[in-house]
């Protein structure tokens, strides 16, 4: 068991001891629940948002896309690649489930960028950004 790190001042440390705390202290104006429902509204309110993007190859052929197919960018990314000759619907079919260039790689940044304004229209704005390999692209997006 690692030993928690201190929070920095009028904050609580995620995965530490220091909730478990405020939740006791919590708990005697109400139930337990309501005690963990509020501090982790508090933490979440105070963390910072990170988008983290996946590299080519990590999805598998039977991945759920309509996340995907919702996002604000979708028809965009599909006019970009029918600029190239590329159908968008072509190129997930071809690159889930794989790790073959150029296919996978065309895949995996759809879904990225698809993702990440999808959780824009949500209100999510990153803090930070990070990718792996081709998910580098979104995060510069990001």
């Amino acid at each position: 068991r690692l030993a928690p790190r201190p929070s920095p001042p009028g904050r609580i440390a995620s995965g530490c001891g220091l909730i478990g705390g405020r939740v006791e202290a919590m708990a005697g104006a109400s139930n337990t629940r309501n005690a963990m429902q509020a501090v982790a509204a508090e933490v979440m309110s105070q963390a910072p948002v990170i988008f983290a993007f996946a590299g080519e190859g990590v999805h598998s052929a039977s991945s759920d896309l309509a996340m995907v197919r919702m996002s604000p960018c979708f028809e965009q990314c599909a006019a970009a690649l029918a600029g190239q000759g590329v159908s968008i619907e072509e190129a997930l079919s071809k690159g889930l489930g794989t790790h073959q260039a150029p296919w996978s790689a065309v895949a995996t940044t759809v879904i990225n960028l698809c993702l990440a304004e999808r959780w824009r229209s949500w209100g999510y704005s990153p803090d930070f950004a990070c990718g792996h390999s081709v998910g580098e692209l979104a995060a510069a997006h990001a």
